[in-house]
C-alpha cells in the first residue's frame, strides 16, 4: 500500500474541490482525508495500492469543472497511517 500527502493550490476552495476529491476516491476505493487549508489550499492524505494512487493523482486536476488547479504536490508518507474509508475533514 502506498500512502501520499498531496498539496492542491490554485482556485480549489469554494467550488466543491473537496466533494469531488471524496468522489474520485470512492469510486477508485481509496481511503484518506481531504480538508481546506488555511493559505487557499487543500491537502489530501491517500492510501492505496501504488497504479491506483497515481491514477487518482492524475485525475485530481480535470475532476472538478468549477476548479482551476494551478499547482500540485505529490510526497510519500513514510509513518504508518490507518483510515477506513474516505473522509472530509474541513
Amino acid at each position: 500500500m502506498k500512502v501520499v500527502r498531496i498539496l492542491v493550490t490554485g482556485c480549489v476552495q469554494g467550488v466543491g474541490f473537496r466533494f469531488y476529491t471524496k468522489r474520485l476516491a470512492d469510486q477508485l476505493e481509496l481511503v484518506g482525508t481531504v480538508q481546506n487549508l488555511s493559505n487557499g489550499g487543500v491537502e489530501i492524505i491517500v492510501k492505496g495500492e501504488s497504479a491506483i494512487v497515481q491514477k487518482f493523482i492524475d485525475k485530481l486536476p480535470k475532476m472538478n469543472p468549477y476548479a482551476r488547479v494551478e499547482d500540485i504536490e505529490v510526497e510519500d508518507v513514510i509513518e504508518k497511517v490507518v483510515f477506513l474509508n474516505f473522509s472530509i475533514l474541513r
